[in-house]
């Protein structure tokens, strides 16, 4: 009679798990912080691509949330800064905050002439 010595291996490496898309292929691991941060930024996808070495499209469908999320807090950041400006009394930041928030314009010496010429032209009896 034959006798066999088996002994039990164990491995003491985990084993990660296989995350697979709808279609089985294997997903590609790209950061959402780094999206996000590099989103914060106004980097276009594009450029978050290529640092992540994927394509646009994989951004822009897998990581959505996180691109849209990071411009929106890139730019309530610039509006702060910009404010910050106006308060300190930057009258450039004042002029353009005026402009873009609340509408205001320059007025040039031909719109006045040419607003003045409208007015007169409709007071006139026909």
């Amino acid at each position: 009679m034959i006798k066999h010595n088996f002994k039990l291996v164990t491995m003491t490496k985990k084993i990660q798990p296989i995350v697979k898309g709808r279609n089985g292929r294997i997903l590609k691991k790209v950061d959402a912080n780094l999206v996000f941060e590099l989103a914060k930024i106004h980097c276009t996808l594009t450029e978050i691509a290529a640092v992540c070495k994927c394509s646009h499209d994989l951004i822009e469908s897998r990581f959505h949330d996180e691109y849209a999320r990071g411009r929106e807090e890139g730019r309530c950041c610039l509006r702060r800064m910009q404010w910050q400006q106006a308060l300190q009394g930057n009258t450039q930041m004042l002029i353009w905050l005026g402009k873009q928030m609340l509408g205001q314009r320059d007025k040039f010496p031909e719109e006045a002439t040419q607003v003045n010429f409208n007015v007169l032209v409709q007071e006139v009896p026909k």
